[in-house]
């Protein structure tokens, strides 16, 4: 089964070209990474491969060993192509894979799983993925540690991506886990400075404009990224000390402490969607 081409792609090849990604020298902590990520969730073959125009090239690997792959046949194209994982627990029985060479020859895959690796404009380069000689059925867990060691090997692969940041998120923007556990902080200290309130501020994707219905990723992620960013104006020019959350990918919540009344709060939030609801820029032109 052959991927369709996705509108970005384009950009996606003229990135690996820019970053030199075909030419990126293996080093001993990628080396670790892959060896460590193939060991945790007991795969036979971890790698770390980049779709050009063409082909499939096994980058860097470590285990089970595909070498050049067509692009035609390889599951990574399509977790490119889509940007986001894609986990095949029975290559031999699924009717969109079986007929692969990889899976009918050597080194004749039983399962697959994989995430894809971005550029700072959150564009998938590459994919990290794991392989099973057998079909194998791989848990949450097992899918979330992927999608860890995938942002690790993409901070090692871009170091101008700061480990604080959120996906290529502006900085201060936490994830769901941090903002909650800051959230009890900023209950504590609203307490005992004696404010009347902690204001959370949560913004649903159909309350804006539909992110998930965005079908370009850069699109989507210039809008994801832009929403937050005014979110911090707001919260910059509050002087609140708030805090700004991505829940997921088209979720965002605030939250801050404050000595307005009810009809403050619901001014300044009015204020807030009228401005997040203003024309967004993209790299594909207004959202």
């Amino acid at each position: 089964m052959v991927a369709e081409l996705p509108a970005f792609e384009k950009d996606r090849l003229r990135e690996i070209e820019q970053l030199r990604m075909l030419e990126r020298p293996l080093d001993r902590d990628i080396s670790d990474l892959l060896k460590l990520c193939r060991q945790m969730l007991r795969a036979d073959g971890c790698a770390f491969n980049l779709i050009t125009s063409e082909e499939q090239v096994e980058k860097f690997a470590d285990g089970m060993r595909l070498g050049k792959v067509k692009r035609s046949e390889s599951f990574c194209q399509h977790v490119v192509y889509r940007n986001k994982p894609l986990v095949v627990s029975n290559a031999r029985t699924d009717s969109h894979f079986n007929g692969y060479d990889i899976v009918q020859n050597a080194p004749k895959i039983g399962a697959y799983a994989g995430v894809p690796v971005r550029s700072a404009k959150n564009l998938p380069l590459g994919v990290l993925c794991v392989t099973y000689a057998n079909p194998h059925e791989l848990s949450d867990e097992d899918i979330d540690g992927l999608r860890r060691f995938g942002q690790i090997l993409r901070r090692r692969l871009m170091p101008g991506i700061s480990a604080e940041a959120v996906d290529g998120l502006p900085e201060k923007v936490v994830p769901w886990d941090t903002f909650l556990k800051e959230l009890n902080g900023l209950l504590v200290k609203t307490r005992n400075e004696k404010k009347a309130n902690t204001v959370i501020f949560h913004f649903e994707n159909k309350t804006l404009s539909d992110i998930s219905q965005i079908k370009d990723p850069q699109a989507r992620f210039d809008t994801q990224r832009e929403c937050l960013s005014r979110l911090l104006v707001v919260d910059e020019k509050m002087k609140s000390g708030g805090i700004v959350g991505s829940l997921t990918e088209t979720d965002f919540a605030m939250a801050f402490s404050t000595s307005l009344k009810e009809t403050g709060i619901v001014a300044l939030a009015r204020k807030t969607m009228a401005l997040l609801k203003r024309p967004i820029p993209s790299a594909t032109g207004q959202i």
